[in-house]
C-alpha cells in the first residue's frame, strides 16, 4: 500500500501533468526535484520482443526473463500468463510464470517506488511496470522500464508494440497511476535486493520450489540462510531442495541447523531423518523420526513420519555415524 505522503505526491504530478497537458506553457514534475542526478542510463541489452495481438504481457515478460538469462520467447508464455476471454495477464499469473523460469518475482513496494524504479535501472535492473494508455478508450500494457535520464526527467521503455518509447517523468506517472504503481523485478533467485524482506524472498522460493526448479530454490533458500542466518524456514527449505537434489550431507547439515533453532518443528526432524537415512546413517536417522512422531499431532502428517519410520526400519546392514555440521 502507498504512504499518504506518496499518494499526495503523485496526486499533485498528475494534476501538474494535467494543467501543462491545458495551458501548455507549464515545465511539468522533473526528476531533478527529488535529488535525482547521474548520467542518462538505457539497459541496451534488454531485448525486444514484438507482441502478438493483444499478447504485451507475455512479450514484456519475456524480455524481463531473458534481460537476466533464461532462455524463453513469448509463445513459451502464453499458455502462462494470457487469458484469451479477456485479452488480459493478471498480475498473479505474471507471478507464477517468473518462478517457472528459477526467477523470484519481487514486487517492489517502497515508499518512494518511482524513485526506487530510477535507482532499480541505474543499477543495472529492468523494471517490469502495468500502464493504463490512452485519451479516450483507456488500455492496460505491461511495459518493462530500460532507461531513465535524470537531466531530461524521461524513461524510455520497451512495450510489446514499441521498442523504444520515451515518456516524460509527468506521463509516466500518469499512464502507471491506475495500476496503483505496481512494478516487478524478475530476480536472479540468489541475488536479494536490498530492500527485500525475509517475507519477499521465502515467498519467492517457495513458488520456484512448488514450479519443481530445484537448483534455483536451493540458490533462493540459501541466500536466505545467508541474509537471515536464524530463520527456520530459510533451513529448512534448504533442506528440502538439497534432499530434492539428490544432495543428502547439504540436506543433513540444513536441516540439523534448522532443528537446532527449532528443536520441537517435527518436520524437521522428519526431514533430517530423511538425509541420514540415504546416506545410512540408520541409528540417528531412527531417533529423529521417533522425535517428529513424539512432536506431530496432525493424523495425516504423522502417517507421513509413519512411512518414514518403516524405511528406517527396513535398513539393512551397519549404520555408520554422519557428522551433522
Amino acid at each position: 500500500m502507498l504512504s499518504g505522503n506518496l499518494i499526495s505526491r503523485f496526486t499533485r504530478v498528475i494534476a501538474a501533468v494535467a494543467l501543462t497537458g491545458l495551458a501548455g506553457c507549464a515545465a511539468g514534475p522533473q526528476l531533478r526535484d527529488y535529488h535525482i542526478s547521474g548520467k542518462a542510463v538505457e539497459l541496451r541489452e534488454v531485448p525486444y520482443y514484438a507482441q502478438d495481438g493483444y499478447q504485451g504481457g507475455p512479450a514484456a515478460l519475456a524480455m524481463m526473463l531473458a534481460a537476466n538469462g533464461a532462455q524463453v520467447m513469448p509463445a513459451d508464455l502464453v499458455s502462462l500468463v494470457y487469458d484469451p476471454r479477456t485479452s488480459d495477464s493478471p498480475q498473479g499469473a505474471m507471478h507464477t510464470a517468473a518462478s517457472r523460469y528459477g526467477r523470484v518475482p519481487y514486487v517492489l513496494k517502497s515508499k518512494q517506488l518511482d524513485l526506487d524504479v530510477v535507482h532499480q535501472v541505474q543499477s543495472g535492473h529492468p523494471v517490469l511496470v502495468l500502464l493504463r494508455t490512452g485519451v479516450v478508450l483507456k488500455q492496460w500494457q505491461y511495459a518493462v522500464v530500460i532507461g531513465v535520464d535524470p537531466g531530461a526527467s524521461t524513461f524510455t521503455l520497451r512495450t510489446g508494440t514499441a521498442q523504444h518509447l520515451v515518456l516524460s517523468y509527468g506521463d509516466f506517472l500518469a499512464a502507471w497511476h491506475d495500476s496503483a504503481y505496481w512494478a516487478m523485478l524478475t530476480a536472479l533467485p540468489g541475488d536479494i535486493p536490498e530492500a527485500a524482506t525475509l517475507q519477499d524472498w521465502l515467498s519467492g522460493a517457495a513458488l520456484i520450489e512448488q514450479a519443481g526448479k530445484t537448483d534455483a530454490a536451493v540458490q533462493a533458500y540459501a541466500a536466505i540462510t545467508q541474509r537471515w542466518p536464524d530463520e527456520v524456514q530459510g533451513w529448512a527449505g534448504l533442506g528440502r531442495n538439497y534432499y530434492a537434489a539428490h544432495n543428502p550431507r547439504g540436506a543433513t547439515v540444513a536441516f540439523y541447523k534448522a532443528a537446532t533453532l527449532q528443536p520441537d518443528n517435527a518436520a524437521v526432524h522428519d526431514g533430517l531423518a530423511k538425509a541420514l537415512l540415504d546416506r545410512q546413517c540408520a541409528d540417528q536417522a531412527e531417533d529423529e523420526v521417533d522425535r517428529a512422531l513424539e512432536l506431530e499431532r496432525n493424523p495425516n502428517l504423522r502417517a507421513a513420519y509413519q512411512q518414514t519410520q518403516r524405511e528406517v526400519a527396513k535398513h539393512s546392514g551397519p549404520s555408520v555415524v554422519c557428522p551433522l555440521e
